[in-house]
């Protein structure tokens, strides 16, 4: 497999990832029922053990091959920035991801209120499930896009993917006055 491939590999489980902090805060709340400052507490200590996990593998591993002195690297660095093409695609690999952090994090943390829009205010169990099973939704397409990755290629993946997302989020934002004046309605 080629450098894409591990790398979109490894990308896939950042999905699950998403989602394994929604599955122990629905633990927590089963055992530790109204202590939402301790189940807080409990998560968040325990989003430091993938990084400890990391540290320790990486630890392990072999030494990289690359070996310069702290001069010889930012010169390197440097003379990559000079490039003026290479400054346009770090720019528009940068500013992409960028947008998709936003887009993607920011939907994360408004959930609530997005599942508002879709009917009663939920208990936080209810909202745990819900943000379950939307994140679990992604993880099929994330698999997709790993299978489609040496056929495609990273940019047409990229490009088309961008493209399906921009269009779905054009979709609820259009359609967000209306679904919120109709869940008035059924209220």
């Amino acid at each position: 497999a080629g450098g894409s491939d591990q790398v979109g590999q490894a990308f896939f489980w950042q999905t699950p990832g998403l989602v394994a902090p929604y599955v122990v805060a629905l633990i927590l709340v089963a055992l530790l029922p109204g202590a939402t400052g301790t189940q807080f507490r409990w998560i968040l200590g325990l989003g430091a053990l993938p990084s400890v996990v990391a540290l320790l593998a990486s630890l392990q591993g072999p030494e990289d091959s690359f070996r310069g002195n702290g001069d010889s690297i930012v010169e390197g660095f440097r003379q990559a920035l000079s490039c003026r093409q290479l400054q346009r695609r770090l720019i528009g690999t940068a500013g992409s991801w960028f947008l998709f952090d936003v887009a993607a994090y920011g939907t994360v943390v408004f959930t609530p209120h997005i599942l508002s829009v879709f009917g009663r205010e939920q208990s936080l169990r209810q909202l745990i499930l819900l943000s379950i099973l939307l994140l679990s939704c992604s993880i099929p397409a994330t698999w997709l896009s790993v299978v489609a990755l040496p056929r495609l290629g990273a940019k047409k993946l990229n490009l088309y993917g961008f493209v399906l997302q921009a269009a779905l989020f054009a979709a609820f934002a259009s359609s967000y006055s209306i679904l919120n004046e109709s869940r008035k309605v059924l209220i």
